[in-house]
């Protein structure tokens, strides 16, 4: 019960003016034109994007889209998915920290991962990142009961959850086969967990794509065949690429210091706190532990990851966190409660200081000013944290203290996220307003060529107009060219690329409507039939 009302709380939080920022970047564009063509056209058992199969990501994070989206896509139902997710993700932490190491471990487990920034600013992104961690701490769930019963049934929800983390992202899902291989070996003296449960969890993991993929060979045989590239090319491009470019390990560090503030202050103590219980508490803490070894080996040596990669790790770092804080005693307390008391010190000056003269911060390479509001607000919440934190410490109240400082460290990443972030990326990225002017100025009921290189299929994911993807310019003009009256005639492109159709004969018979985001043109074209339009055949 804790831990859904945990989940409930973390969701109203993450779903605060969630459909106020532009849509902009293409990992939140593409799965919402994917979800628009299953909303729109039926294509759900097949995904397509903007008129051809989309064989690079699996498509349960669209299903839920198109789900969240009877009446058309918009930013709230696009990034809907991911913040109910993360909330899940809450609860999730929660109950398994419960169980490892307590209820208050696991009331601070719950508000750490809460109030962590990379979790707050991707719950509220319209990305598969959140969903997939969802997955892979169910699994961990699960894998910890099937662990501590050898009951066959939580080991095929294992396998179930890892499923669906395939079909929402591949494989990375099959993080949790390593760390709970490595976690067993510390449960074996207590309850040897059966082997069959080995077995079951693997097929279940298996069956959910199989299952998908079968069903899509049965409409579009050469969908799959595009899934197998599709695998082999993020095999190639996230593995082998990790020898050739590797992001430097500097990268990798300050990603989790910054993503998983403040909590990453704490970690030096949890470390001491992990040194001096070690005896009595590695086997409850197996299984976190190993989870945030597999996912470090995974990130720090095997993959050049993305900041959002990080997301999986997040989970096992709270849940050990939150066991160090209930546990904690002495000194080993003060070197987890002092970092937070600088940072909420470090928050009221900072706010003095945006109260006595105005101040900038820059984002996206937008200033985006810091007004006096928020400098109050960052004033009167830390002074309330620091006397709540302070009447619970001297009761002993260690986790309602780790709960007042988890909640106020929530409050000022939201509005961070929503008066600073957003505005940033309104201001640099303005593809709501944009789109709507383009919007007027071609029929609501035809389609839009467009070549996806900048701002393009942002822009069409808020035009009525259906997209229509051109993989480059010769196969523009091969869409462009002939005499089918049926065929588009519209096309919106970069300045760029009108220049290079322009340098070919290629010629649009008026220029519909322009606008400029973040620096770069953007010309709705309509086309005729032109003969220039056509590429000639090669060879």
């Amino acid at each position: 019960m804790k831990s859904a009302l945990l989940a409930a709380a973390a969701f109203l939080a993450f779903v605060i003016a969630l459909g106020d920022q532009c849509v902009w970047s293409d990992d939140e564009t593409r799965p919402g034109l994917v979800a628009r063509e299953m909303v729109l056209r039926g294509h759900w058992l097949v995904p397509y994007l903007a008129g051809h199969v989309y064989p690079d990501k699996p498509p349960l994070f669209a299903w839920l889209v198109a789900l969240a989206s009877p009446r058309g896509v918009s930013e709230w139902s696009l990034r809907l998915p991911a913040a109910a997710a993360a909330a899940a993700t809450v609860g999730v932490t929660h109950a398994m920290a419960a169980r490892v190491a307590g209820p208050g471990a696991g009331l601070v487990a719950g508000t750490v991962l809460a109030a962590s920034p990379a979790i707050v600013h991707w719950a509220r992104m319209g990305r598969m990142e959140s969903l997939l961690v969802l997955w892979i701490a169910l699994t961990f769930w699960s894998a910890l009961a099937w662990l501590n019963t050898g009951a066959r049934r939580q080991a095929a929800l294992a396998g179930l959850w890892m499923g669906l983390g395939v079909l929402t992202k591949g494989p990375f899902a099959l993080i949790a086969v390593p760390a709970i291989a490595l976690a067993s070996v510390a449960h074996r003296p207590a309850r040897v967990a059966p082997r069959s449960g080995v077995v079951i969890a693997l097929a279940a993991a298996l069956a959910v794509p199989a299952v998908w993929l079968g069903l899509s060979a049965l409409v579009d045989m050469s969908a799959v065949v595009d899934y197998g590239r599709a695998v082999i090319q993020s095999f190639n491009k996230e593995i082998l690429l990790q020898r050739r470019r590797p992001r430097p390990l500097s990268f990798r560090i300050l990603t989790v210091a910054a993503d998983f503030l403040p909590w990453t202050l704490l970690l030096p103590g949890v470390a001491v706190q992990l040194a001096r219980s070690w005896r009595w508490v590695w086997r409850p803490l197996a299984l976190p532990l190993a989870w945030a070894a597999a996912a470090s080996v995974l990130l720090m040596v095997i993959v050049s990851p993305r900041v959002p990669y990080f997301l999986m790790l997040y989970p096992a770092l709270a849940i050990v966190v939150g066991w160090a804080w209930s546990t904690a005693t002495g000194r080993v307390r003060l070197l987890l409660l002092a970092p937070l008391g600088i940072v909420v010190l470090a928050c009221m000056v900072f706010g003095i200081r945006v109260l006595a003269a105005p101040l900038s911060i820059v984002l996206h390479r937008v200033s985006v000013p810091l007004d006096a509001g928020l400098g109050a607000t960052l004033v009167v919440l830390g002074a309330v944290a620091a006397c709540a934190a302070g009447a619970f410490a001297r009761s002993g109240r260690m986790a309602e203290v780790g709960v007042v400082f988890g909640a106020a460290v929530l409050v000022v990443v939201l509005l961070l996220e929503i008066h600073v972030y957003t505005r940033a990326v309104n201001q640099r990225y303005p593809t709501r307003p944009a789109a709507g002017r383009l919007a007027g100025a071609a029929p609501p009921d035809t389609s839009v060529l467009y070549i996806d290189r900048e701002r393009e299929a942002a822009l069409l994911f808020y035009m009525p107009q259906r997209p229509l993807e051109a993989r480059d310019i010769r196969d523009l003009r091969v869409h462009l060219g002939g005499n089918d009256a049926a065929r588009s005639r519209y096309a919106l492109l970069s300045s760029t690329d009108l220049d290079a159709l322009l340098s070919v004969g290629c010629k649009p018979i008026r220029i519909a409507h322009e606008e400029r985001v973040d620096r770069t043109l953007y010309i709705l074209a309509e086309f005729g039939s032109d003969p220039g339009c056509m590429p000639k055949a090669r060879g």
